[in-house]
């Protein structure tokens, strides 16, 4: 029971942190400076890039802010990244093609940064809208998938126990093995069913091979998957501590 509370609490971590950063990316978005700004054909990058610069500072969940014209160049990224901006373009992406087409916020799955060279990120993306209901352009903002990460191991709960994360393509974002990061997950079942839309509380393996006790929900706003897990092994050493103790105590006394 202690388990799944632990794994819906983080549930609602995770929930809260991105709603965060989507009412932060939807005011980038609605800002009149910026539609002014990308209304008008006089307009400089350098302008763009004081706006973004500007607006990060306040940003408490996001790791970049970027904004594209609606054809999906680059036009102003804080912090800059290290491939040149003008190469930079994002209309393939279905995201983007998603945000233009519905005209409404859209969160990627776990995707390789075109702005930083071998990242993998999140985006938050809002489209900015005119009057007249044209798309002018579309503002991103990459989540901070390590500041996630911290606050989620603030949870923690034993010497071994960590949360691992998946989007709503499978893919794992956060687990205490890096090298998962951008896999597939093969052996714990229990992450592929939180992602499925279930929750509960099993014996399972760990993508280490690992049986643990794990517990894991669903998060609807995007259809990620959380668990929660501790090793079997742990679990037992703290039971047989506790029954050991108590052997003492009932001798001694």
């Amino acid at each position: 029971k202690e388990l799944q509370n632990r794994v819906e609490g983080a549930a609602k971590l995770v929930d809260a942190y991105l709603e965060d950063g989507i009412k932060y990316t939807n005011t980038i978005a609605r800002n009149k400076s910026l539609l002014a700004s990308l209304s008008s054909q006089k307009t400089q990058n350098s302008e763009l890039e004081d706006f973004v610069r500007a607006s990060y500072q306040s940003a408490t969940t996001l790791k970049r802010l970027v904004i594209f014209d609606n054809l999906g160049n680059l036009l102003a990224s804080y912090p800059k990244g290290d491939i040149e901006a003008a190469t930079v373009n994002v209309s393939d992406r279905e995201y983007f093609k998603q945000a233009i087409k519905q005209q409404r916020t859209v969160i990627s799955e776990l995707i390789e940064s075109r702005i930083a060279k071998g990242g993998r990120t999140i985006v938050i993306v809002a489209p900015v809208i005119d009057a007249t209901g044209a798309v002018l352009g579309i503002v991103a903002g990459g989540i901070d998938i390590s500041q996630l990460e911290d606050k989620l191991s603030a949870l923690k709960f034993g010497s071994t126990g960590f949360f691992a994360l998946a989007d709503n393509k499978k893919t794992i974002f956060i687990a205490n093995n890096k090298d998962l990061i951008g896999q597939q997950p093969k052996f714990n079942l229990s992450l592929i069913k939180a992602v499925e839309g279930y929750s509960g509380q099993v014996e399972g393996y760990s993508e280490q091979g690992d049986l643990s006790l794990q517990a894991y929900t669903h998060i609807p706003k995007l259809s990620w998957g959380i668990v929660a897990q501790q090793p079997i092994s742990e679990t037992f050493r703290g039971s047989s501590l506790i029954s050991f103790t108590i052997f003492l105590i009932t001798i001694l006394s």
